[in-house]
């Protein structure tokens, strides 16, 4: 489990590497935080062929306090870039033709700023209850209980105990949540991204605890899912139920069905703001792992991410060879 890179020097560390040792397939974009973090978006694909020639997938791990997606991406990049593959991951047995075919953008770790503050590098339910794991995601207000979930918040407005790690912050009084904010460096990266090159899947890596439930893994629809066209409603179902089998086939115990997000009010608004305009045009799914519960291990985590990634590859590299033979 420690071998995993999840704080940001780590993953600095591997991006150096993989820059140096993988020229020829490896492109790397920075942004620079307010807090000095610099926030990566990884590009592998064979370079020497022009990306618009291929299908691109974008991944992302927006929060702070959920670390096995960052493990995950780093971990299958590197067998991806070395062809070590160990027999888990269908895509990677295909690496020539996913290389050849499509380009495949990493954001490890959507606020470095947040995770080099948490005290863990994973949440394995042994040292910490949910109360107490999810007061240092989210921080304790004045009156010594959780920071409520905002955004966007500024301490002319609030004087919190302690500032979650799940929070960037974007100026000397003002804090965001990645995801949340268009002022974000995850949002502000996502953005240019987007404005650069043509991507047909995006998929969001998230963790939650799955309290009470006897599951440990979900597929999650964007909220205005049944508002979507009817093609990219079609196919974010039939790419969250390949998910959840391959979760099911290793073992997981995944939520039966993928179900739109069921945020209301303010929570959905923050979405419908950022969001919106791209889950009318771009397959998009987020996937949940559970986190900080001793059912779920720290590996486990990891290799459930990772899974769902190789599925979401291997989604769209069958989309790039069809497009290939008509």
């Amino acid at each position: 489990m420690s071998t995993y890179a999840v704080k940001p020097d780590e993953v600095e560390a591997k991006v150096k590497e993989w820059k140096e040792e993988y020229p020829d397939l490896v492109r790397v974009e920075r942004l620079k935080q307010y807090g000095g973090f610099t926030l990566f978006a990884i590009t592998v694909s064979d370079q020497n062929k022009p990306l618009n020639e291929k299908l691109g997938h974008l991944f992302h791990v927006p929060h702070a306090h959920e670390p096995a997606g960052t493990a995950a991406i780093v971990d299958y990049i590197d067998r991806l870039l070395k062809g070590d593959n160990k027999n888990l991951f269908l895509a990677i047995k295909k690496r020539e033709q996913v290389l050849r075919k499509c380009f495949l953008t990493f954001i490890p770790d959507g606020n470095p700023q947040g995770r080099f503050r948490s005290p863990e590098k994973f949440w394995d339910g042994r040292k910490y209850t949910n109360k107490e794991f999810l007061e240092i995601a989210f921080g304790i207000n004045e009156n010594g209980e959780r920071f409520p979930r905002y955004g966007y918040w500024s301490l002319k407005e609030h004087n919190p105990k302690s500032i979650g790690i799940v929070y960037e912050q974007i100026s000397e009084h003002e804090f965001v949540e990645p995801n949340r904010d268009l002022r974000s460096s995850l949002m502000k990266m996502i953005r240019h991204l987007l404005s650069k090159q043509s991507y047909m899947q995006i998929l969001a890596l998230h963790q939650t605890e799955f309290e009470h439930s006897k599951y440990n893994a979900e597929v999650i629809l964007p909220c205005i899912q049944r508002e979507l066209p009817t093609k990219i409603q079609k196919y974010n179902i039939d790419w969250g139920k390949r998910i959840i089998k391959r979760w099911r086939d290793f073992g997981a115990n995944p939520v039966p069905e993928p179900k739109p997000l069921g945020y209301k009010g303010e929570q959905r608004e923050y979405f419908i703001k950022c969001w919106a305009d791209i889950y009318r045009q771009i397959p998009t799914l987020t996937v949940e792992v559970q986190n900080n519960n001793i059912k779920t291990p720290p590996r486990t985590q990891v290799l459930l991410q990772e899974l769902a990634i190789d599925t979401s590859v291997m989604v769209l590299l069958k989309r790039a060879l069809t497009r290939e033979l008509t």
